[in-house]
């Protein structure tokens, strides 16, 4: 079972409703699914990678919603339209409740960024 940085933990529990529970589900998926992804806490926010492919996704809340991101989210297959963005090649999903997260998608695009090897 990976580590949980405690940056991160103390982030995510600093967090008002509904955006704690986002975050929370979102890493627990992360942790889950993708183990070998290493958390760290940087710019303000939970960032997973590797070691040897850089940074490959990362949460952020925001004061009405969180934003799920991906570092080559241009790359990304996305049937459901559902990433924005306006970066060169960042893109993120926008969750403004708990009930809005599809964390079968967030899985889906995550399972597609990791097999790009970040970029």
């Amino acid at each position: 079972m990976p580590t949980d940085n405690d940056e991160v933990t103390q982030y995510l529990e600093s967090l008002p409703s509904p955006q704690k529970e986002v975050c929370q589900n979102l890493r627990g998926m992360i942790r889950t699914k993708y183990p070998t992804l290493r958390e760290q806490f940087k710019w303000g926010r939970p960032v997973y990678g590797t070691e040897s492919e850089g940074d490959v996704c990362y949460m952020v809340a925001n004061q009405s919603d969180v934003n799920f991101g991906f570092d080559f989210g241009t790359k990304l297959p996305d049937p459901q339209n559902l990433l924005v963005g306006t970066g060169v090649n960042k893109r993120h999903l926008k969750f403004r409740t708990l009930e809005e997260l599809d964390v079968d998608y967030c899985e889906q695009l995550l399972g597609a960024a990791v097999a790009l090897g970040g970029h």
